[in-house]
């Protein structure tokens, strides 16, 4: 497989994601601010690095998978962050459910950088089964894209503000 992976938050989701991605014979660097997280990638082979920005420096695309939108915003473009140690073409994959308006805030700044961001949240929770996760995928483009989860879509989204933003599009989709 070409190339490292870093992924970024190793919790109750992001834990056997990184685990299934080194089954599948990636090559991972890791970090997580809960050092125990770490050890069973690092027993499977995993590179342990000590900051978001030194996983970036290590690899072309990262996985951030964090709680909340203020780890997300400190692991991206936090002192420490992916911003800090990513060079231009690398690819950052938010899989963190934040705010919508902070996701685009982050995808601008790293842009600036010529870094991209895939906006690719996770819906679900432990126990992981299939049917009750989603992966809500957008970009931030000004493409016409459709929204993808578990529930086939019969019109595609289209933002007014040049952004996709997966995080709105599950209110969009389910009205109150």
């Amino acid at each position: 497989m070409a190339g490292k992976v870093g992924f970024i938050g190793l919790g109750a989701m992001g834990g056997p994601m990184a685990l299934n991605l080194v089954k599948a014979g990636f090559k991972l660097v890791v970090h997580d601010i809960d050092q125990t997280k770490t050890a069973p990638l690092r027993a499977k082979g995993a590179e342990l690095a000590g900051t978001a920005e030194a996983v970036a420096a290590e690899v072309e695309r990262t996985i951030v998978i964090v709680e909340t939108t203020d780890q997300a915003q400190a692991v991206i473009a936090g002192e420490r962050g992916i911003i800090k140690g990513a060079k231009p073409g690398h690819i950052v994959l938010c899989m963190a459910t934040i705010d919508p308006f902070a996701a685009r805030t982050l995808a601008d700044q790293l842009a600036a950088q010529g870094i991209a961001m895939l906006d690719a949240p996770v819906s679900g929770g432990m126990p992981m089964k299939a049917p009750n996760q989603a992966v809500a995928a957008g970009r931030f483009t000004n493409a016409k894209m459709p929204a993808t989860t578990t529930q086939p879509r019969k019109k595609s989204l289209r933002s007014r503000r040049s952004v996709q933003s997966a995080h709105a599009s599950p209110a969009a989709r389910n009205p109150l």
